[in-house]
């Protein structure tokens, strides 16, 4: 048992902190068990907002080739476009594993497959032909038997560009499998080319049963073809237009569903100022769902990772060893938000601390409390989200004010979460009242049954709610469903000492991570290129080794870096004859160095064989090639600064001189 006297009269340092071998493995445990569920979570909403689009194209694919015209002058190859393409990896894998993998063959092609006629019809044909793999619609599909008993072509009697190659191979295999090619990217493509494939392959459509998947992006297909086929084209094509759930109705279901669900027991809560970037980036920027998906993994690693205490999100860790759980105590204790009743709140954590299994059960009940609070919160979340539903068709001004979770969630923390909801509801009619009423019923109905016991109570006012509404008494419900949503909704930097571990507050988005200041970077990445660029082990060891005889790394630096350390030092005009002379210097230090090693090697060598060691004068040939060496090194970087855009060549020099000075295009910069 640790003494009372001994953690209270030691203060907080930052160098008493927990050890980085200790604290780091802590917390990246952390973030991989909430990311890791965070990710399986929008996975399931996805694949439950995907599942109908999905199911709809694969019936089309089983019916595409039976379902043909009579009477037409030459068969149309089917078509089939997949419109406001956002799903991108996620909405394939689900098409791959939703199919049956006997009845489909797919590959996937994308624009840079096909710069020219010749070169696509050979690389859709030779990917079945000679595909031996496997694997079938997606890239996370296989048959149930494999295609290794399938024979390839051996002969070279047919061009590989020719269909008839693939005619004779899928009559020969005996499939009966349907062949689809989906097209990555569509708008990309070159149109002559594509519409010259397209035409190839409809005049093989009776013997080789093969259909076309349309990525795009646009949201209007039917138009977008139009526009980009010639009729000619277009009378060959028999399409089938379908489009992916996207939008603010998918970015609302993820956000709501995974991080603010009683259902759902997440370890991270965004805040505010990080979901108005979610969003905004979502909808202005990149309507991608992976895109979406790479934020939110950024926001999570961007919290575990600067939150000191995040470790602390799951379970509190266990020190055997008295010294790191001493440290552990300290840090839990600089990190505490006190906000209400500051000293007492501290005494009193200061006296746990005496203790190692209390100070641990204080810990594990403040997580507790905060996870109860929690839900109550994103109770009041799905809860107002059905309200909302309800007043659907209302002025937008009106119930803008609750659009999006980020709204929301921006209202709870200012203190008017629902504030006026009551008005709006008042002027609902009757009918919807009772409809309102009916649906929040329902979610309880539907809901765990650990949430319904969780909520005994509330559920009870509900339940007399409809009845009322039954009776035709409405009156007060307006009121009531008000006020029962701002008693659940709770402030979640409220919820005692540690609501930091889950909860972002006003911390924004880590924007940086995502779009970088490509000025900063440049300049971080020539003054300090190690800490980009791995440098082998051995390598390391040596640079190391460099920077600790004389405290200047520059004789570690590449070459770029170190013409780039004289440009930090010079004036506006740079002569080049100076910064030749000085990047010279530099590369004979490192050459020196090379030398001396080499020779300390030849001396033990020498004491152990017995030999006088060679001779280490070079000869006039070596010279002559190390001093062409350091010119071409030295215009090479030249030349990649000059890429770079920190160099303008003059014309004319200082003093009347031409040709021997650049110009500096950046200025301010420190070294």
């Amino acid at each position: 048992m640790l003494d009372l006297d001994t953690v209270v009269a030691v203060p907080f340092q930052p160098q008493d902190d927990l050890d980085d071998n200790e604290i780091a493995p802590l917390r990246l445990d952390a973030y991989t068990e909430a990311w890791s569920r965070c990710l399986e979570r929008i996975k399931a909403i996805v694949t439950e907002v995907y599942s109908p689009v999905v199911k709809t194209v694969l019936d089309c694919l089983d019916t595409v080739h039976s379902n043909r015209l009579s009477g037409l002058p030459f068969p149309e190859l089917p078509v089939i476009t997949v419109s406001d393409f956002s799903g991108g990896s996620l909405f394939l894998e689900l098409l791959g594993t939703g199919a049956d993998s006997d009845d489909y063959l797919a590959i996937h092609v994308h624009p840079a497959d096909c710069p020219n006629v010749p070169t696509a019809l050979k690389y859709i044909i030779s990917r079945f032909v000679d595909r031996d793999d496997g694997t079938y619609i997606g890239s996370h599909c296989s048959r149930r038997e494999s295609c290794t008993d399938l024979p390839k072509r051996k002969g070279a009697v047919l061009a590989p560009f020719d269909v008839e190659l693939l005619r004779v191979w899928y009559k020969s295999t005996q499939q009966t499998t349907q062949l689809v090619v989906f097209l990555h990217d569509f708008e990309q493509f070159e149109r002559r080319t594509l519409q010259d494939v397209l035409y190839i392959f409809s005049l093989h459509i009776e013997t080789v049963p093969v259909a076309f998947v349309f990525l795009l992006s646009s949201p209007s297909p039917s138009t977008y073809l139009q526009a980009f086929f010639p009729r000619s084209t277009l009378t060959i094509l028999r399409p089938y237009h379908f489009v992916v759930p996207a939008g603010r109705p998918l970015l609302d279901a993820i956000l709501f569903q995974t991080f603010f669900d009683p259902t759902f027991n997440l370890t991270f809560i965004p805040g505010p100022r990080l979901l108005d970037y979610i969003e905004e980036h979502y909808e202005t920027h990149n309507a991608s769902l992976d895109s979406l998906i790479s934020a939110l993994q950024i926001a999570h690693l961007h919290h575990f990772t600067t939150t000191r205490l995040s470790f602390l999100a799951e379970t509190t860790p266990s020190f055997t060893n008295n010294a790191a759980r001493l440290r552990f105590t300290k840090v839990v204790l600089g990190n505490l938000n006190l906000e209400k009743n500051p000293k007492k709140q501290k005494d009193r954590w200061l006296a746990l601390a005496a203790s190692p299994a209390a100070f641990t059960q204080a810990i594990d009940d403040a997580r507790d409390e905060v996870l109860s609070q929690s839900r109550d919160t994103k109770l009041a979340f799905a809860l107002l989200r059905i309200v909302l539903d309800a007043l659907q068709g209302r002025r937008e001004k009106l119930i803008g004010r609750w659009r999006g979770v980020a709204r929301i969630s921006r209202a709870l923390a200012e203190g008017h979460s629902v504030n006026g909801l009551s008005e709006l509801l008042k002027k609902l009619s009757h009918d919807d009242l009772v409809a309102l009423v009916a649906a929040l019923h329902d979610y309880f109905q539907s809901a765990p049954y650990e949430l319904r016991q969780a909520y005994v109570q509330l559920r009870s006012h509900i339940v007399a709610l409809r009845s009322a509404a039954a009776e035709g008494t409405t009156g007060d419900i307006a009121e009531v469903v008000e006020g029962m949503i701002r008693k659940l909704f709770k402030p979640f930097n409220t919820t005692g000492p540690f609501w930091g571990v889950w909860y972002t507050g006003e911390n924004p988005f880590p924007q940086e991570a995502v779009d970088p200041s490509v000025r900063s970077s440049l300049v971080s990445g020539l003054s300090n290129p190690q800490a980009f660029v791995e440098v082998p082990e051995e390598k390391s060891d040596t640079l190391q080794d460099e920077e600790d005889d004389d405290g200047d790394d520059t004789q570690a630096l590449p070459d770029t870096s170190i013409l780039f350390r004289g440009y930090l030092k010079a004036g506006k005009m740079i002569n080049v004859y100076d910064w030749f002379d000085a990047f010279r210097v530099v590369l004979e230090a490192q050459r020196q160095r090379k030398i001396d090693a080499a020779k300390r090697g030849a001396s033990d060598s020498v004491k152990r064989k017995g030999k006088k060691p060679a001779n280490g004068v070079e000869d006039e040939d070596d010279e002559e090639k190390w001093r062409m060496s350091v010119q071409a090194r030295f215009i090479r970087a030249v030349h990649e600064l000059d890429m770079l855009g920190f160099i303008r060549h003059t014309s004319r020099g200082g003093g009347g001189r031409k040709g021997e000075y650049v110009m500096r295009t950046t200025l301010g910069l420190v070294e």
